[in-house]
């Protein structure tokens, strides 16, 4: 019988009647044209595994190889089908070798007509239905709900839009799949026709693994729904509609895979899928227990000896653990191995996806560490823990750890903090634990040992905390183990501190690598794009420079002209130190070490200052630099307490390791559009967050416009702009784009009518209840920021349209933007000033704007590209200038104060100091969630922090040192909270200013000569009172001593200089003065108020000082070091 044709669609054929139940099956085969592999469809017969379930399916998807049948009803296939291998052997017996999955990529679904009233479809009250399906997904974003099938709510025409029979979905939650099921209830009597769905309480992370997942549900009976993920019975809830009881809509609409409503892309599968099954009844909890769970014996988690691992400790990272408190670890996968120097960890690397964005771990997650160490014949072993760990030494367990609780509450006892076992140990931090164990001839010599830990479960942030193993022989300190050739640490609190930052560096470094080897496809793609871009600007009339001098930096030939034109003069050039000050403070964001200047004078004179460019773009602080400025105009603003209340997620990680990998501009702004990834961990979902916000997409297309077109549409949030041309339906198109479906303006984002009816004085043009669509609403006059001719890449859903319309070339506005936004930075004023407002900006020179944006684009929108032209310019290089109008044409830079993180970071590289912070965090223990607790970690730049969430200021829940800090910060500009994007921060002086320098706990710390401080190591160095002089004032000024400051201040030092040393003395043990064990889950008992008073009396002591240097002239060199940092000169830039 021939087969009907269906334009656009591929068109393949089954059978017109399905069997009665019971009968023998029948088989239906779909031939696919774009692959070699056939969907096959059952009904009444099980699929071709050893096995045979005790309730044969209604039906069967599956996408082998078929015999060839003549089935006359057409199943057409959306979009392209392609193969992809599908759940094999040996992890997955019950499928053959050559199995074979269906590969879906979001635009791709499957359509199957029900055979007509009455059929094996239809399920109505008391009828019992098991959905069932393997997956593999790719991706999932936050609250999508993508559909694996579903009959009903195709939006086909004569069908009601609403009318789910039934449909197994997943729901996007955190960065997993939650398992849903979703059906439309009948309007009956009193029962209204409402929409009635049930989510498990945790799903599967889209990590590359075939995943089992199944429901089970008799209608009319909310309590008898089931759910099964990878054979494991889990709990969840009806979230949605009011009565799970009542019967469902039952029509003869169509069976979708894939997809539903049309094809909708937020409603569509990205991903694999294979065996998907429909059951008329229930099947038994063993048997569905036994499809999903591997009976294969994993890979054993002790691994034989292993002749490959020589010197280095291998690190493993496993997941999809249960998260059942136990070590049921056979349904492990290895997503992460890198090679370490000894047994401890502090923090884990990200896991990242196929674009390089940080997302979720399964939570909870194993960690593996295994080496060979050298053990002695007799001593004692210790390990340390957070959560659950084991060791293993030949093959045995010799110490194990327990698993760590949950906590809701805050009136627990504060517990008591454990001794360290020897003198000037690191202590066991709060939450953690530590056993011992002794080590004999049976476990001497070279062995392999493994540690294993759980990090995180059910309920608890997944932090690993201080993880180690340490060895001690007889008496001797504690030794962190590890395989020659590594130096041995010991674990003392001053080894540990140090060794804690040089590892958050290697991990840095680590994270890098892996970044770069997930996302070599996204790679390849933007090179495509920057080919296409540059192909375009070579297509454009070419500029013409204002000057035929080739020895003329074109920067400077503009500003030269425009210079003659107002009868200017240039401020003329800076010297060499101070030009390298303001290098290093625009770039780095700290001042020029003493190595660092030494460096910079050996180079000769005209290649010094290229010379020093170079290296400071090479710099990874420059990442660090850049996070606080993006933190402003993204309006980043995560709260440590309750995030998701009214906060974004903490992108700033996205943010630091877009500038570290130095990520072009333009894939920068794409990957913000897009908003994928960890909501709290980092990744540029976080952006997205804005609950308590009727509109929060309008609210984000607000902070997009300003930071990448220079559009500043906060007045059209609430009705059209007056003294500007955008109206709140462009803004409103803005944001329909970005929530990926149209947007009906809610009443509390209008201006409402005055009371005598009449209509306000502001412009509005839009109602409440209208409905905006999405679109580009820049494509016109007087806009010209793009043209409707612009090509838009294929099957891109609403953002990515959107982030291709702000980034493509022809779209000059964003590249000058961004040209602009560098230049304002480091010249103090923007070509365009304001910098997010060019509607009411006029360029001072047009066309080095855009001569500045096109370089850009040319140079694959590489802004280190664009940062070389201008630091190498004369026009950065001159002396700075205070008059408006010579600012305005650039006679010289503005003079500029620092930032608020520049001074504070600045003060701490100078004092050679750690921030020496406590955790960012009022729950230290992890016993919490991150929905309800974040923890940012130890900040090691002024960036790392965040408002401290104390808002009612109890004294248990401060954190004084890091207080100080930020009292610092705030006094200098830096905002606590960023609900609204800003470009250019006040900074007008304040009287607090000096006074937090001079006085603040922060500041007095820094100026103290303790044993870890840079003026304590100099004091004992340099060998004359003008030598110390010398050196201390490029340290903080980066210039040498005047001849009159060498009058005043050598005079000074002179006394007792000669005998300042202690002779005999060793320094002083470092060791952490903020250890307490208040957090969250005893933060009410009374104990609590009084541990963190006296901790805030011990952080305004400041450091210990030095026990090498007499207390007499210490105090008079800690003086002049006072008086340097408190220097005006030390806040500007040169």
């Amino acid at each position: 019988m021939p087969t009907k044709k269906f334009p656009d669609h591929q068109t393949h054929r089954c059978f017109s009647n399905p069997p009665p139940l019971g009968q023998s099956p029948v088989v239906l085969a779909l031939t696919l044209a774009a692959i070699c592999s056939r969907v096959v469809i059952s009904w009444g017969q099980t699929p071709p595994r050893e096995d045979i379930p005790s309730l044969p399916p209604i039906a069967a998807w599956n996408f082998d190889n078929a015999d060839d049948a003549d089935p006359p009803i057409p199943v057409k296939t959306v979009g392209h089908l392609s193969s992809s291998p599908g759940p094999r052997p040996p992890w997955h017996p019950r499928f053959l070798p050559g199995n074979r999955g269906g590969s879906f990529d979001g635009k791709t679904y499957l359509r199957f007509q029900d055979p007509g009233k009455d059929s094996v479809f239809d399920f109505g009250l008391g009828d019992t239905i098991t959905l069932e399906a393997w997956i593999r997904p790719s991706f999932i974003a936050d609250n999508q709900q993508t559909y694996l099938i579903g009959k009903g709510r195709t939006g086909r025409k004569g069908f009601p839009a609403e009318n789910q029979n039934w449909a197994l979905r997943l729901r996007g939650k955190e960065g997993a799949a939650l398992v849903s099921f979703l059906f439309r209830s009948s309007s009956e009597g009193d029962v209204p026709a409402e929409f009635q769905r049930w989510n498990t309480a945790r799903g599967v992370q889209p990590d590359g693994r075939w995943h089992h997942v199944a429901v089970s549900f008799q209608f009319g009976n909310a309590e008898s729904i089931n759910a099964w993920i990878d054979g494991r019975q889990v709990g969840g809830s009806w979230d949605l509609g009011t009565h799970p009881n009542a019967a469902p809509v039952v029509d003869d609409d169509e069976i979708w895979i894939g997809s539903s409503m049309g094809g909708n892309p937020n409603s569509s599968y990205i991903g694999d899928l294979d065996q998907i099954q429909i059951y008329r009844g229930r099947i038994p909890t063993k048997e569905m227990e036994a499809r999903g769970r591997s009976p294969m014996n994993p890979p054993p988690l002790v691994p034989l000896e292993d002749t490959a691992i020589q010197q280095q400790i291998v690190v493993e990272i496993l997941e999809s653990l249960p998260q059942e408190r136990s070590w049921l670890t056979d349904a492990t996968e290895l997503t992460e191995r890198f090679e370490w120097s000894h047994m401890a960890l502090v923090e884990t690397p990200p896991k990242y996806n196929a674009r390089g964005i940080r997302i979720e771990r399964s939570n909870p997650y194993l960690v593996r560490m295994r080496g060979r160490v050298l053990l002695p014949r007799e001593g004692t072993g210790l390990l340390r823990s957070k959560n659950a760990a084991r060791l293993w030494i030949k093959n045995q367990i010799v110490a194990e750890t327990g698993f760590m609780s949950r906590n809701s509450s805050g009136h627990e006892a504060v517990p008591k903090l454990l001794p360290p076992k020897v003198v000037g140990m690191h202590p066991v931090p709060p939450g953690h634990q530590e056993i011992t164990f002794e080590i004999d001839e049976t476990l001497a010599g070279e062995q392999m040992v493994v540690i294993e830990t759980i990090v995180g479960g059910k309920g608890i942030r997944p932090e690993i905390g201080d993880l180690c193993f340490a060895v001690q022989e007889t008496s001797g300190p504690f030794i962190i183990a590890s395989s020659d050739p590594h130096p041995s640490l010991e674990l003392s609190s001053e080894s540990w501190l140090r060794w804690e930052t040089s590892s958050l560096r290697a991990l840095q470094e680590i994270n890098q690598k892996l970044r770069r080897k997930k996302q070599l496809g996204e790679t390849a793609y933007w090179k495509q794009r920057h080919v296409q871009a540059r192909e375009y600007i070579d297509s454009l009339p070419p500029i013409t420079l204002p000057t035929s001098d080739p020895t003329l930096h074109p920067i400077d030939a503009w500003i030269q002209q425009g210079l003659q034109r107002n009868a200017i003069e240039a401020s003329g050039p800076i010297d060499d130190l101070r030009f390298l000050r303001r290098l290093y403070l625009d770039t780095v964001g700290v001042p020029p070490s003493l190595e660092e200047i030494e460096t910079f004078l050996s180079v000769p004179q005209g290649q010094r200052r290229p010379d020093a460019i170079d290296r400071v773009l090479g710099d990874p602080r420059w990442a660090d630099h850049w996070v606080s400025y993006w933190q402003d105009v993204l309006a980043e603003n995560p709260g440590l307490l309750k995030p998701e209340l009214n906060n974004t997620g903490p992108f700033r990680y996205w943010i630091y390791e877009s500038f570290r990998d130095n990520k072009a501009m333009d894939r920068f702004a794409t990957e913000l559009i897009r908003m994928e990834g960890s909501r709290l961990g980092g990744g540029p979902a976080g952006f997205a967050m804005a609950s308590q916000n009727d509109v929060p997409m309008a609210a984000k297309g607000v902070v997009l416009t300003q930071a990448f077109l220079g559009v500043n549409m906060t007045c059209a949030r609430c009705h059209d702009s007056p003294d500007r041309i955008s109206s709140q339906k462009d803004l409103f198109s803005i944001a329909a784009l970005l929530e990926r479906r149209p947007i009906a303006l809610p009443e509390t984002s209008t201006v409402p009518a005055r009371s005598d009816g009449t209509s306000p004085n502001i412009p509005v043009s839009l109602s409440p209840g209208d409905r905006i669509p999405g679109n580009w609403p820049f494509q016109t006059e007087p806009w010209s920021l793009g043209h409707a001719s612009l090509e838009l890449p294929t099957h891109a859903d609403s953002r990515d349209r959107l982030a291709f319309w702000i980034t493509a070339p022809q779209n000059h506005r964003f590249a000058q933007v961004i040209a602009n936004r560098l230049w304002s930075r480091w010249l103090g004023r923007g070509i365009m000033e304001p910098v997010d407002d060019w509607e009411t900006a006029t360029a001072s020179h047009p066309i080095l704007l855009e001569w500045l944006g096109r370089q850009l684009i040319s140079a694959n929108y590489d802004l280190k590209h664009l940062a070389r032209l201008i630091l190498n310019s004369q026009t950065y290089q001159n002396e700075v200038v205070d008059s408006t109008t010579k600012l305005r044409w650039f006679a010289g830079p503005a003079r500029r104060r620092l930032t608020a993180e520049q001074l504070v970071d600045s003060l701490h590289s100078i004092a050679g100091k750690t921030m020496g912070a406590e955790r960012l965090t009022l729950d230290p223990e992890g016993r919490r969630p991150a929905s309800s607790f974040l923890n940012l970690g130890v900040p090691t730049r002024a960036w790392n922090y965040v408002g401290l969430s104390n808002e009612r200021d109890r004294p248990a829940l401060a954190l004084p040192h890091a207080q100080g800090v930020i009292d610092m910060l705030v006094a200098f500009g830096w905002r606590e909270s960023r609900p609204n994007p800003v470009s250019s921060r006040d900074h007008s002086p304040m009287v607090l200013q000096p006074l937090v320098v001079a006085n603040g706990d922060a500041a007095h710390r820094l100026t103290q000569f303790s044993e870890d401080s840079w003026f304590t190591d100099w004091s004992l160095k340099a060998p004359t009172p003008e030598a110390w002089l010398k050196g201390v004032f490029l340290r903080t000024l980066s210039r040498y001593p005047t001849p009159a400051e060498l009058e005043d201040y050598v005079p000074f030092l002179r006394q007792g200089y000669e005998k300042r040393r202690l002779e005999g003395e060793v320094p002083r043990k470092m060791e952490s003065q903020f250890r307490n064990a208040v957090s969250w889950s005893n933060h009410l008992h009374p104990d609590a108020t009084s541990i963190k008073l006296k901790l805030e009396a011990k952080v305004r002591e400041g450091d210990l000082p030095t026990a090498l240097l007499t207390q007499e002239w210490r105090e008079a060199a800690e003086d002049v070091v006072w008086v340097l940092l408190n220097s005006p000169e030390l806040v500007y830039v040169p």
